[in-house]
């Protein structure tokens, strides 16, 4: 107390939580990055656009709203304003009427007339990644024309000089898990397996026929939410059957899936 007053103290500052590190230096992440932008150099996603102007729009509208929906919505709306002079003529109103079938329309059709007119070419953090090309070998007999002898060259679907960070970010691409989360190599029973954000992704993708029920039945105790195996991993017939059973009685919640 000073002078009949009482000060208040100020309330300690929070310390910012600590931003999980990366599995992988910069280095290693260009590389990753380089090999995305050879196998897909074309990258195609589910919003309908007819131009960069309109993939712009389609984004800002698809905010709690199914890309299925934002196209439906925006067929008519880009036939008529595909450009932001066209849009900014066609008005607000009308703009909404076109959007009315998503969510938060009205909102939306203030925030699309304003990126129209105020510079929508500014930075909005949009990052498009890409892959080199598929992992999977690709097949082209069908059953009749295949002999017996070449049976066994497909025991293994994967191509050869394909490595195991290769494959795991194609799970995580075909998954829809997020690129920047964090990524743990770990070692059970032997085997190299990755956790992707601790129980986002847990893959193993070991070729080696080592992948047994002991293994099968460490990983899942850990619970995550998806699994995935190389199906030339399994030790037997008998080891990849009994993986989705182990899986259903001790973790029940994972979807898992085999190469």
């Amino acid at each position: 107390m000073e002078n009949g007053t009482i000060k208040k103290k100020a309330a300690p500052r929070r310390k910012a939580p600590a931003r999980p590190k990366s599995l992988y230096s910069q280095d290693e992440l260009k590389e990753i990055f380089r090999r995305f932008s050879i196998q897909r150099p074309e990258p195609k996603g589910e919003l309908e656009h007819v131009n960069p102007f309109t993939l712009v729009v389609a984004v800002a509208l698809s905010a709690q709203a199914t890309d299925a929906g934002v196209n439906k919505a925006t067929r008519a709306l880009f036939k008529v304003a595909d450009t932001p002079e066209k849009m900014l003529a066609l008005g607000e109103e009308k703009v909404r009427d076109h959007i009315k079938t998503i969510g938060l329309y009205r909102n939306k059709a203030k925030n699309v007339i304003a990126l129209s007119r105020e510079g929508w070419r500014k930075d909005i953090g949009f990052r498009a990644f890409k892959i080199d090309s598929s992992n999977m070998v690709d097949v082209y007999y069908t059953p009749d024309a295949l002999e017996q002898g070449q049976l066994e060259f497909f025991i293994d679907n994967i191509k050869p000089d394909r490595t195991a960070e290769d494959l795991l970010f194609q799970v995580m691409l075909d998954w829809g898990v997020d690129l920047a989360l964090p990524i743990e190599k770990k070692t059970l029973g032997g085997k190299e397996v990755f956790f992707v954000d601790t129980d986002a992704l847990a893959a193993c993708f070991d070729g080696d026929g080592g992948i047994d029920d002991a293994l099968i039945k460490e990983l899942a105790k850990t619970k995550p939410l998806r699994a995935v195996f190389r199906d030339k991993g399994f030790k037997d017939d008998a080891a990849k059957i009994n993986a989705e059973q182990i899986f259903k009685q001790l973790s029940p919640g994972t979807d898992v899936k085999t190469l």
